[in-house]
């Protein structure tokens, strides 16, 4: 889904233009796009100029860039995300857990489409998950590797977008939890603090190069001003929360749709099942897939994620355990990433792709979710008829399913779209202006163009024409 028809994708989002231009600009801007601070940190643009230095060398001065070029940091990280995903949620909560969040994740048309972008989520989400899997092992194992590890990552997370430090708030959450519910933690605590403030310093004497960078610029004040005026606070969380809803159900294509069925199926059947297991698994298949036609995947896997956390958190709470649980603190940090950022996220602008941290602490809650309803199936007598629940759930199923595919149909993929907007448009404007160069000034070349508000279409007439372009 994240590499499929790369013809397909293109330069189009105005922070795509604004991250994708550093390489047509020179000393006297910065070498970047003006005010591109206030948009992001340097490393995904800096990733992307890379890409698009790499690709023009040793070619010809008339090599064209492909479109698809500026997009690789993105794909790589996107790619790389769901193998980190895996090893996480396995590492923590087991092979089959694992195995079905993979599933989850690798059909998400959400995460795939944000692949596909020049946009800094695919790589935030990356080093995110990455951040917060080698706290959890500093803090469980007492490695200073690990936990020189989760430092580094939390600061490059810090230099892809200025809410990067989110590892240290799930980080600080899980302990939070820990100490409230555990008395393993509580009796830890000034071993599990000082290692949350090692990693917290690690991480910002990693982001501190860049804020020493913007003192000459002006600070960090006029880009906590920018990023204020996007806040809705709580007066206006509802409101945000609902649009957010909105949004991920926009993008639940069939892929989508089918995922945590899938789950359920490649979990199930990864191992020997009989005739009435079988049917069971399909059965959760269906119910599942109809569910989130009807209310939306990301309700669905909430909801699931919910049923898998807060039980167990419960009964930690009510019973002390003597014994180490490879899970222990990282159930706390899935509890304090999925519950903080429910809260936390609507209390900004409803911008779709600020979801996307919480909605992969939804595919790992749902993954384990999964794996434990297996199971369950598993664990039931294989010789007993089913029982009415099971039939009545599967025609449930069907029939809304049913009912429910002109819907998915009407969907598609949304993560395959065509990204090209800009492309003809830009193609377009060439020409004209090469005409009337040529026309007036017997050059096709001796034209300047001013591009205003719009850096996606100046970044596409650079890549496709010889004349000079500039943005206002």
């Amino acid at each position: 889904m994240r590499v499929a028809f790369p013809s397909q994708m293109a330069i189009e989002h105005f922070d795509e233009g604004v991250y994708a231009s550093n390489i047509w600009f020179g000393a006297e801007a910065g070498y970047q796009y003006p005010m591109q601070r206030l948009y992001a940190p340097p490393l995904l643009p800096s990733l992307i100029e890379w890409s698009l230095i790499f690709d023009r060398m040793g070619e010809p001065a008339s090599h064209k860039i492909s479109s698809f070029v500026p997009l690789v940091p993105s794909l790589f990280a996107g790619c790389l995300a769901l193998l980190v995903i895996w090893r996480m949620t396995r590492e923590w909560f087991g092979t089959e857990a694992g195995l079905a969040t993979l599933a989850i994740a690798s059909l998400s048309d959400f995460h795939a489409l944000y692949s596909r972008t020049a946009l800094t989520e695919a790589l935030m989400l990356l080093l995110f998950v990455a951040a917060v899997w080698m706290m959890q092992r500093a803090f469980s194992s007492a490695s200073y590797t690990a936990l020189g590890l989760a430092g580094l990552l939390t600061g490059l997370c810090w230099w892809t977008k200025y809410n990067g430090w989110l590892p240290l708030a799930v980080g600080f959450g899980g302990l939070a939890i820990g100490f409230v519910v555990d008395a393993r933690c509580r009796n830890q605590f000034v071993k599990l603090t000082l290692f949350w403030l090692g990693t917290a310093a690690l991480a910002f004497a990693v982001w501190s190069s860049y804020l020493r960078e913007l003192q000459s610029l002006g600070g960090y004040g006029p880009i906590a001003t920018n990023h204020s005026k996007y806040l809705v606070g709580f007066v206006g969380w509802a409101d945000s929360l609902s649009q957010q809803y909105a949004n991920l159900s926009h993008f639940d294509g069939w892929a989508t749709c089918v995922s945590i069925g899938s789950a359920s199926v490649l979990v199930g059947f990864s191992s020997p099942t009989h005739q009435r297991q079988s049917i069971k698994l399909m059965t959760l298949a269906i119910a599942f897939s109809a569910a989130s036609v009807w209310l939306g995947a990301a309700l669905v896997m909430f909801l699931l994620a919910i049923w898998s956390i807060a039980p167990e958190l419960y009964r930690r709470y009510s019973i002390a355990e003597a014994e180490g649980r490879r899970d222990r603190l990282a159930l706390y940090f899935l509890a304090a990433w999925l519950g903080g950022l429910f809260i936390a996220t609507p209390l900004y602008h409803p911008y779709p792709r600020l979801t996307l941290p919480w909605l992969c602490a939804a595919w790992i809650g749902t993954g384990i979710a999964t794996s434990r309803l297996v199971e369950i199936i598993r664990n039931q007598d294989g010789v007993q008829r089913l029982t009415k629940p099971w039939w009545v759930i599967l025609l449930i199923g069907t029939v809304a399913l049913l009912i429910g595919l002109p819907r998915l149909a009407d969907r598609g993929m949304p993560a395959l779209q065509a990204r090209t907007g800009w492309l003809p448009v830009s193609q377009q404007i060439v020409a004209e202006v090469g005409k009337r160069a040529e026309a007036t000034r017997g050059n096709r070349d001796e034209a300047i163009v001013i591009v205003y508000g719009e850096p996606g279409l100046f970044y596409q007439l650079n890549v496709d024409g010889t004349q000079v372009f500039g943005p206002a």
